[in-house]
């Protein structure tokens, strides 16, 4: 079921992006829609690893070998519900944006093409070290993150001096089309979604935290339990 939902978010994630790079906001009412069904999943999981706590047989079918795997599964299973509703945040503010479409520049949807593809790597990367426990795969996720915080905030800043420019002369940005000024609402959505995106990697990125637990918790060349007393 963590599957069934990491595949939910992931394809709302995805939807709702695509939705706002090819100017399609049916994709991104599809992606509210798809909220119900992971809000859904997501309690059905709680719901699986509290019984896990006192039911044996809850246990034997969800094939949960230890206890600490409640709480690992609980965690991420939390993880990925989040990125579903930044992704529910985003798709509203792509549909809020889309009277306002045309006067996004080819730059500016291209940078921020470049960070939501960052942000949907790590994202793969971190479930993907949870499966497998590769604990360089999870550190390269986190690694990841911290170089698309520093992406974003550059984009941020980029994003407010662009409009400034814009105010001052339209022909020196290439972040906006048109010659009318640009909407202080419309720079506060832009500046949202590159949020949303952030935040969605920063998510992904505790993911991989608990992926490395995970991965050490079990006896490896690396890592074993001592049975010396102190």
């Amino acid at each position: 079921m963590i599957c069934k939902v990491f595949i939910i978010g992931s394809t709302m994630y995805k939807e709702t992006l695509d939705a706002l790079f090819e100017s399609k906001t049916e994709l991104a009412k599809d992606t509210i829609q798809r909220k119900n069904e992971a809000d859904t999943m997501f309690w059905v999981i709680v719901r699986l690893l509290d019984s896990a706590q006192t039911a044996r047989v809850t246990v034997e079918r969800i094939r949960i070998q230890n206890s600490m795997q409640i709480l690992w599964y609980r965690f991420v299973a939390e993880c990925l519900w989040r990125i579903a509703n930044w992704s529910e945040k985003i798709a509203n503010k792509v549909i809020a944006l889309e009277s306002n479409r045309e006067v996004l520049g080819d730059l500016l949807l291209k940078e921020t093409l470049k960070l939501s593809e960052n942000a949907y790597s790590i994202y793969h990367k971190a479930m993907n070290s949870v499966f497998s426990s590769e604990i360089e795969l999870a550190n390269k996720a986190i690694d990841d993150c911290a170089n698309l915080q520093k992406m974003e905030e550059k984009l941020q800043e980029r994003l407010c001096s662009e409009t400034y420019l814009k105010g001052k002369s339209f022909s020196v940005t290439q972040y906006f089309k048109g010659k009318e000024d640009i909407e202080p609402c419309l720079v506060a959505q832009l500046s949202f979604i590159l949020s949303c995106i952030r935040r969605t990697a920063e998510i992904a990125s505790e993911i991989a935290d608990i992926a490395i637990t995970k991965a050490l918790y079990n006896q490896t060349k690396i890592c074993a339990v001592s049975h010396e007393a102190s």
